[in-house]
C-alpha cells in the first residue's frame, strides 16, 4: 500500500512537472510569436526615408498628381517634391507606378519602377482596401495638422509659395532624400548590375549629357565645354586613362549638326564616344559614371538621386537654382560659364571618397593646388 502510494505520488509529481513544462513552452512560444508578429506588422507599416507611417486611427494621405506627359527628369523631381510634402503635412505618401503608355516624348516609362526599385520601396498595400475618394480633399498648400480622414492633393504647381521648383519649402530637397534613395535603390533596383559594356572598369568614365532639339543649352563651339575641360584638367591628367561619353539623342539633329558637335568635342578630348541609346540605357550611363556632367536638364540629376557612384557636377538648371531644390552637396559646382568653382583639392577629396583611387596615377591625391 505504501509502495503503491509512493508510485502514485511520483506519477503525479512527474505529471505536474511535465504539464508545467508544456505550459511554459506554450507561453514562451506564444510570446515569441506575438513579438514576431508585432515586429513584422511594425515593419510592414514603416515607410522609408523618414516618411510618415500610415495611421488607421487618423488617416492622412498625400496623393499628388504627376505630369505623366512630362519627361522623366521632371516627373522624378515631382516625386521628390511629394516626399517633402508628405513630411510637411504628416501625411502618408501614396505612390503611383509609372505607366506603360508613352508620354509626349514618345517614350514609355514602365521600366522606371524596376530600375530604381520604386514600386517595392514605396508599395502602398494599405491603400488597396482604402477608398481614397472617400477622404476629404485638401489642397497641398494648406497646413492643417489637427484633422483626420483627409487626402492632400495637388500638382507640382501647388506647393506652399507657388511652383515647387521655385518654392522655398523645397530648399535642398534632393540633398535631403538622396542618401536614403541611393541605399534603397541599390538593394531593390536593377541598375547596379547593369553597367554598360562599353564603360571600361579601369578608366575614369566621364559622362556628358546634351539636350538637343527643343532646348539646346550649349552650342558645339560654346566656351562652356572648354572651361569645364580646363578647370578639370588636373583631374583628367592625373587619371591613368580618361574616357568621355557624350550622351544625347543624336538622331534628332541633322548629320551636318552631328559632325559639328563631333569636330568641336574631339578637338578638346581624347578617347571619345558619342552615345545614342534609349532612355533606359542613357540612365545606366549616368548611374555608372565616375563624373556626371549635365546640361541644365533635369534628367542627369536622376543619377544623383539613385546612385552614389557618380561625382555630380552641379550645373545650373534651365529654370535657375532658386532655393537649390535640385542641388547635391556631395557634388562639385560649376558656374554658368562652365568654370568649376569647387577647389581642386576638394574635387580630388570627393573622388577619393568614391573609392576610385586605382583609376589614378600614383600620388594624384596628394595634389593641393591647381
Amino acid at each position: 500500500m505504501s509502495r503503491t502510494h509512493s508510485r502514485n505520488c511520483a506519477f503525479k509529481s512527474l505529471f505536474i512537472i511535465s504539464f508545467c513544462g508544456v505550459c511554459w513552452l506554450w507561453f514562451a512560444r506564444s510570446a515569441s510569436t506575438e513579438t514576431t508578429e508585432h515586429l513584422l506588422q511594425e515593419k510592414s507599416t514603416t515607410f522609408p526615408c523618414g516618411l510618415p507611417l500610415f495611421n488607421r486611427r487618423c488617416v492622412r494621405v498625400l496623393d499628388c498628381l504627376r505630369s505623366k506627359n512630362a519627361g522623366l527628369g521632371h516627373q522624378i523631381a515631382e516625386l521628390i517634391f511629394s516626399l517633402t510634402l508628405s513630411v510637411f503635412h504628416d501625411a502618408t505618401f501614396v505612390y503611383e507606378s509609372f505607366p506603360l503608355a508613352k508620354n509626349d516624348h514618345n517614350v514609355s516609362l514602365a521600366f522606371v519602377d524596376e530600375l530604381f526599385g520604386l514600386k517595392h520601396v514605396f508599395s502602398s498595400k494599405w491603400s488597396k482596401d482604402l477608398e481614397l475618394k472617400s477622404l476629404r480633399p485638401l489642397s497641398i498648400q494648406t497646413s492643417q495638422r489637427d484633422v483626420c480622414n483627409v487626402r492632400f492633393q495637388g500638382t507640382y504647381r501647388d506647393c506652399p509659395g507657388g511652383v515647387c521648383f521655385f518654392s522655398e519649402s523645397m530648399s535642398h530637397t534632393f540633398d535631403r532624400f538622396a542618401p536614403c534613395l541611393r541605399e534603397l535603390s541599390l538593394v531593390h533596383g536593377t541598375w547596379s548590375s547593369r553597367k554598360p559594356k562599353s564603360m571600361d572598369s579601369t578608366s575614369l568614365n566621364v559622362v556628358w549629357h546634351f539636350r538637343l532639339g527643343d532646348l539646346e543649352s550649349h552650342m558645339p563651339d560654346d566656351p562652356f565645354f572648354r572651361q569645364l575641360s580646363s578647370t578639370l584638367a588636373p583631374v583628367f591628367e592625373s587619371a591613368v586613362c580618361v574616357r568621355h561619353y557624350f550622351v544625347a539623342n543624336w538622331n534628332i539633329i541633322s548629320e551636318q549638326r552631328r559632325v559639328t558637335y563631333q569636330d568641336a568635342l574631339q578637338s578638346q578630348f581624347k578617347y571619345t564616344s558619342f552615345v545614342a541609346v534609349d532612355l533606359e540605357q542613357t540612365l545606366l550611363y549616368f548611374l555608372h559614371a565616375d563624373i556626371m556632367i549635365g546640361s541644365g536638364s533635369s534628367l542627369p540629376r536622376v543619377a544623383g538621386l539613385f546612385s552614389s557612384i557618380p561625382l555630380i557636377v552641379n550645373i545650373r538648371p534651365f529654370h535657375g537654382w532658386n532655393h537649390k531644390a535640385e542641388y547635391f552637396s556631395d557634388g562639385i559646382d560649376a558656374d554658368n560659364g562652365g568654370r568649376v568653382r569647387t577647389p581642386i583639392e576638394d574635387v580630388f577629396h570627393k573622388l577619393r571618397l568614391k573609392g576610385i583611387e586605382f583609376k589614378f596615377k600614383s600620388g594624384a591625391f596628394n595634389k593641393t593646388t591647381v
